[in-house]
């Protein structure tokens, strides 16, 4: 209970709130998978930013109905409702990702596919995802079924535009 309340007063000194995101889409629709060209087109500028990493491997992708799964991304939001985007305050809405441990909660990732490209944010973890696992990162859809459809992307490239926020860390800071 401590650390939920050092967690919250944190996020209250640091301006961060977590109910604050907006999503454009909450429920399963064909158009959702079609229509991010919106999104894509207002963050084409944040594109250009640094590259801190590059990895290429995998994309696997998953929904919140998955065997296993609860609805909620290990970063605590609730995503059973179809929800597949986050807003970020410096990057707007992005698609959510599952990684490695090694990338903690809030890393953005520049993701390049065949077909695709898009901003994602590290939100949740997965056991086949990370280094030496079945794929490197692991995309969230508003259902499994959709999913299965994409599939795998092989030699997809990640690009760390930013390393993510740990909010203990960031607490620690602040009260010290």
């Amino acid at each position: 209970m401590k650390e939920y309340l050092i967690i919250f007063f944190c996020s209250l000194l640091l301006g961060v709130n977590f109910n604050e995101a907006k999503y454009p889409y909450t429920f399963v629709d064909s158009s959702i998978l079609c229509d991010e060209s919106k999104f894509i087109d207002s963050l084409k500028d944040n594109f250009t930013t640094d590259i801190l990493e590059i990895q290429t491997g995998k994309l696997s992708r998953y929904g919140p109905d998955c065997y296993g799964c609860s609805g909620y991304l290990a970063y605590g939001d609730y995503v059973g409702d179809g929800t597949i985007y986050y807003y970020d305050n410096e990057y707007g809405y992005v698609r959510i990702l599952a990684g490695d441990r090694k990338y903690q909660f809030g890393t953005i990732i520049k993701v390049v596919t065949n077909d695709e490209e898009f901003l994602g944010i590290v939100l949740d973890r997965g056991g086949a995802i990370g280094f030496d696992r079945v794929a490197l990162f692991d995309l969230l859809y508003p259902s499994e079924y959709l999913a299965n459809i994409d599939g795998v992307s092989y030699n997809t490239e990640f690009s760390i535009l930013r390393y993510g926020f740990d909010l203990l860390f960031l607490c620690i800071i602040v009260f010290f």
